[in-house]
């Protein structure tokens, strides 16, 4: 007599977990990172983990290290991908230098807010994916095209990037405190409320602080697209005075 079937032995289930469907054809690697893209675009993408891609894949999460190194390996696909759709400035790289370079870091920042998750790839270590090296060669072209010496691209470079990586972050742990906030997370005016700060400015002793007193900055709005541009157009300024050897 068959033994009769229980939840725990039904196809598909062992041990009370629900199994992905068996596959009829061969996994692959692009199969995966498009898989992983359709994550990301959903906004999903810091919850991304291997065994989850796996379920979606109708595999186990060993079969995926077949044709992948790890999640980095999968996240510098997608970081390679969304740089060369989205990161690339229109702008010619032979006019303004400080209009293509405000161009480029404008546009890795709407990458990164969009993917936060990728800022984190990007602190963790040099991401060398094609996109990424194309990037940073046209942007040492526009930088030496503009007369700055090997030494000074390297500098303005740095700063340029440094920058926009770090106000990135900056504004995504903000918008990410103003979410919690919205969702009523605390009932009490916090620093992520609107018209936090000039109301706690406005509330200390003009003689000990009067230059915050009587400017009263909104840090709540520290990271917006003014202050962002307004910014690096600072640091490109200070670059641009900078001594210069004759155009390459």
């Amino acid at each position: 007599m068959a033994a009769r079937q229980t939840p725990d032995t039904e196809p598909g289930v062992v041990a009370g977990r629900v199994q992905p469907p068996r596959r009829t054809t061969p996994l692959t690697r692009d199969e995966i990172i498009t898989t992983a893209m359709a994550v990301a675009e959903r906004g999903a993408l810091d919850t991304l983990t291997m065994r989850g891609l796996a379920r979606d894949l109708g595999v186990t999460a060993m079969a995926l290290y077949a044709h992948v190194a790890n999640k980095d390996d999968i996240l510098d696909e997608i970081i390679d991908r969304v740089l060369e759709r989205d990161a690339m400035p229109v702008l010619e790289p032979g006019g303004d230098w400080k209009a293509w370079t405000l161009e480029a870091a404008n546009r890795l920042r709407a990458v990164l807010m969009r993917f936060p998750a990728l800022l984190d790839r990007y602190c963790r270590r040099p991401v060398g994916v094609p996109a990424a090296l194309r990037r940073m060669e046209t942007s040492l072209g526009v930088l030496r095209g503009a007369g700055f010496d090997d030494e000074a691209c390297v500098a303005a470079y740095t700063s340029i990037h440094t920058y926009t990586l770090g106000f990135t972050a900056l504004e995504i742990a903000r918008k990410t405190s103003r979410r919690h906030v919205a969702r009523g997370a605390s009932v009490r005016m916090s620093e992520a409320s609107p018209h936090y700060w000039p109301a706690f400015f406005a509330g200390l002793s003009e003689s000990e602080y009067p230059n915050l007193t009587r400017l009263r900055p909104d840090l709540a709005e520290l990271t917006s697209d003014s202050h962002f541009r307004e910014g690096l157009l600072t640091v490109l300024e200070g670059l641009d005075r900078r001594p210069r050897v004759d155009a390459v």
